[in-house]
């Protein structure tokens, strides 16, 4: 909270007198860190200690973390109170952890290496995510037990941008396509051992998800797709090639290395194969007691 106090002046002359006297009215205005009414372009600017933008810090509808300015050196203020910011992160590449589900017009990011990240629970970013050329953006998990990131509308991108899945050792994680697309290539990566339990997975609960990007495996367990209903108005199409040596499941729930553990659904799937794909290893198709999978 900042508190700014202005001095207004007012003169007068009063008839028969020979002084003028000055009347000093003193106003004190509370400017508080509010959201702004109207749509603008911000930017992603959490420590607002120097000029400059980017670096780390928990996004939230509430978060007081935007520059109206690129250079940095404007006021800090929390998104759009009608969810129509135009959201740029760029300057130092940072982590942003998702503390909530949140919406915007837009969401680009200009530089290369922002982690984003949720916690425990299921958050939604409802939007369309934008990276610049040669930008690769990190999906991540902070959650000791799953964690779950929906895309409400698509993930884009220019020459060279890139989307890597990053899976943590002990860790559940799930990309959800939410009836969205996603068309820049993935890198699906692990830091520490992985192991049974562990999963990486992307799903789809509501609509027609499509990935029409490759999605190459470098991790130490397989990838895992998973889809919620019974025609290809709701499912999920794996268009671009799939890759590396650690296999695939199919399921109607969220698998581990050959062990079942957090459901997604207990109802049918269709999941769409178009590519030629080239990985190796293990084809796995895990379901639910009367549930079926379509692949």
């Amino acid at each position: 909270m900042k508190l700014r106090t202005l001095n207004l002046f007012s003169v007068a002359s009063l008839r028969g007198h020979s002084a003028t006297v000055t009347f000093i009215v003193t106003m004190a205005v509370v400017l508080l860190a509010a959201p702004h009414a109207s749509a603008g372009t911000v930017y992603w600017d959490p420590t607002g200690t120097a000029a400059g933008t980017g670096g780390s810090g928990t996004f939230s509808s509430s978060s007081v973390f935007w520059n109206p300015l690129q250079a940095g050196t404007g006021t800090l203020q929390a998104e759009a109170s009608t969810n129509t910011d135009n959201l740029v992160f760029e300057g130092t590449a940072g982590t942003v952890s998702q503390g909530g589900s949140i919406s915007s017009t837009s969401f680009t990011f200009n530089t290369t290496g922002y982690t984003w990240t949720t916690t425990t629970g299921y958050r939604t970013l409802t939007g369309p995510v934008t990276l610049a050329s040669g930008v690769n953006l990190n999906l991540a998990t902070q959650g000791s037990t799953g964690a779950s990131l929906a895309f409400a509308t698509s993930i884009s991108g220019g020459v060279g941008s890139t989307l890597t899945y990053v899976g943590v050792a002990n860790k559940q994680y799930t990309v959800d396509i939410k009836g969205g697309t996603i068309s820049v290539p993935i890198t699906v990566a692990g830091t520490g051992t992985l192991v049974g339990g562990d999963y990486m997975a992307f799903g789809n609960t509501s609509g027609a998800g499509v990935i029409s990007a490759t999605i190459a495996n470098s991790s130490s367990i397989p990838t895992t797709f998973s889809s919620t209903g019974t025609s290809g108005t709701q499912s999920l199409t794996l268009s671009g090639v799939i890759s590396g040596s650690q296999g695939v499941n199919f399921a109607t729930m969220v698998a581990g290395y050959g062990s079942a553990t957090t459901q997604v659904s207990t109802t049918n799937g269709i999941i769409i194969v178009n590519a030629a794909n080239t990985y190796t290893g293990d084809t796995r198709f895990i379901g639910t007691a009367g549930a079926s999978q379509s692949t």
